[in-house]
């Protein structure tokens, strides 16, 4: 990667990796050590490329960055599922981490132990995969707030606004738990994000009474940005 710095490095790994390839211009920018020079270099030397829709514009990682790392017969497909998908990874980055500089890490470190990461890692269970076909995401594990056993971060991106149809699903997915094979030692916990706190509510109203137990392990990010936020579908 001789033509690259190492800061120009991070940033493609983290726009590849994390967000799946695309993101918001205005996304990157979030972050307080990237600034419009960075982007147009890397755009001068054919990495990155400029895509507007909608009157929003996005940045692509181009196949020069595939062919550079040793994934050459792999691209960014340029279809509107893909691109919400990168604006919705990247936005719940931004809320998790927000403020902080992209030189930190921080966003590469939470990859390496979930599906998350846009890699396909060997080692995923068959229930790993199939949640993840259903936009339930794994961010990782981390020690249990009382140091015993540990926890496993999932995130829960909603295919529906229907509140019912959500309900169900996260209820589905903690009826399912037991197919966790180390649930034993980890307990999972889900993040759902959603639009507003208006949907949050409206999804809390559909889970019942018989659900109290899961309400310590469920927690909701609304997503603020009114771009990202209008593709949730």
């Amino acid at each position: 990667m001789n033509e690259l710095t190492p800061k120009e490095v991070q940033i493609l790994k983290v726009v590849y990796d994390a967000f799946g390839g695309a993101c918001l211009e205005r996304q990157l920018l979030a972050f307080s050590d990237i600034s419009h020079d960075d982007i147009d270099e890397l755009a001068k030397k054919n990495f990155l490329k400029r895509y507007e829709v909608e009157g929003l514009r996005f940045l692509i990682v181009r196949h020069a960055f595939y062919k550079l790392i040793g994934n050459p017969n792999r691209n960014f497909t340029l279809t509107g599922y893909n691109l919400k998908k990168s604006a919705l990874l990247a936005e719940y980055w931004l809320s998790k981490f927000p403020t902080v500089p992209l030189h930190c890490g921080l966003v590469l470190d939470g990859l390496k132990t979930g599906t998350m990461s846009q890699h396909r890692k060997a080692g995923w269970s068959g229930f790993l995969t199939r949640l993840h076909a259903q936009g339930f995401y794994s961010e990782g594990i981390v020690p249990k707030d009382d140091n015993r056993h540990g926890v496993r971060l999932m995130v829960y991106f909603p295919q529906s606004t229907n509140p019912a149809t959500i309900a169900k699903r996260i209820k589905d997915f903690f009826d399912s738990e037991s197919e966790f094979e180390d649930i034993d030692e980890i307990e999972p916990r889900l993040t759902v994000c959603v639009p507003s706190e208006r949907a949050r509510d409206a999804i809390l109203r559909r889970i019942d009474g018989r659900y109290w137990w899961i309400m310590e392990r469920l927690d909701f990010i609304t997503l603020t940005c009114p771009e990202v936020a209008g593709l949730i579908v």
